[in-house]
């Protein structure tokens, strides 16, 4: 047991290694084939996750029993080839309850540290059409988001001597109860606008600006993948301080522009919960960098990082005075 305890991890982190130099190799977070080109999906590229930032950002949290298991080959060019696997799982309890179904299917990088029969704790991302996986659900942050349990005890990349599966069905409430707790701790400001301008610019040597109206985001993502979303938000409320002026201007890159309306990329007239940590950074020429600190609202549901499923915004707002009153 303690042997395979060992291999699992260092054959799982040699499958990322490769993963990762082959994007470094291309400088873009994208995969590349002969017959198209898809972007790798946003929370496999979060990389190396752990037990708490997978319970925050996990759309569902399944554990279960492995009943099918179908590896394929991935084209990426003529002379590269990628591994990869469907899983399928019997559940035995998901704990974000809202899964409704008895099995759930995902796709990931090929392991075999896992097997038919297996009982597994899994991490699983909602389906992202627009990338490489398709229309599935697909495992979060490659296998940091997949622990094996033996004898009622979870092992996984960051749990390399086992925790108690009570103990980590624990943990992993509680992280959930924490969402949006560190970013509420961090900022200087919170609140609620609608966006009045949004400009995006490449950060490469050539830097180009484009124009939100009609743009199709994935191709750009593809084209551009290093860019940067700049937002100016007219003000309805603060939650924490208030800024002197009725409207903000804030930044982030694409990817997490993207994550923040859960995959929907955002315009004129949307509505969004912003974070800022520090308006005084002068790198972004008056503008508040927010990062994967922003989330999109729709009729009265807030969507993002953190809240994959949506939450609703009184729910949220209470929430984030809460977090802040601790303090």
């Amino acid at each position: 047991m303690n042997r395979l305890i060992i291999i699992a991890p260092i054959i799982a982190i040699t499958i990322s290694i490769i993963l990762i130099t082959y994007n470094m190799q291309n400088n873009q977070n994208v995969i590349k084939t002969n017959l198209n080109e898809t972007d790798v999906p946003d929370l496999f590229a979060e990389g190396r996750v752990n037990l708490e930032i997978s319970s925050k950002i996990a759309r569902y949290i399944v554990i279960g029993k492995i009943i099918d298991q179908s590896d394929y080959t991935y084209k990426v060019s003529d002379d590269i080839e990628e591994y990869q696997s469907g899983t399928g799982i019997e559940i035995e309890k998901e704990l974000t309850g809202s899964y409704n179904g008895s099995r759930i299917y995902f796709s990931s990088v090929r392991t075999s540290w896992i097997k038919g029969g297996d009982r597994v704790l899994a991490f699983i991302a909602d389906k992202e059409p627009h990338t490489v996986w398709g229309n599935n659900y697909y495992l979060l942050g490659g296998l940091y988001g997949l622990y094996k349990i033996v004898n009622d005890k979870v092992y996984g990349q960051d749990l390399r001597d086992g925790k108690p599966l009570n103990e980590t069905i624990d943990a992993i409430y509680r992280a959930r109860e924490d969402r949006l707790k560190y970013a509420t701790l961090e900022s200087k400001y919170i609140g609620i606008g609608r966006v009045v301008n949004i400009t995006l610019k490449s950060v490469d040597a050539e830097s180009k600006v484009y124009d939100i109206t009609n743009l199709n985001i994935t191709d750009l993502y593809l084209s551009e993948p290093h860019t940067n979303v700049y937002i100016t938000l007219k003000v309805e409320k603060y939650l924490i301080g208030t800024y002197d002026k009725e409207e903000v201007k804030v930044v982030t890159d694409l990817r997490d522009f993207r994550i923040a309306g859960g995959g929907y990329i955002g315009g004129i007239g949307d509505r969004y919960l912003f974070f800022i940590v520090n308006d005084d950074d002068p790198f972004y020429d008056g503008y508040s960098y927010v990062g994967k600190e922003l989330y999109h609202i729709k009729d009265g549901i807030v969507k993002g990082r953190e809240l994959q499923e949506g939450m609703p915004i009184d729910e949220v707002e209470k929430r984030i005075i809460m977090f802040k009153n601790s303090q």
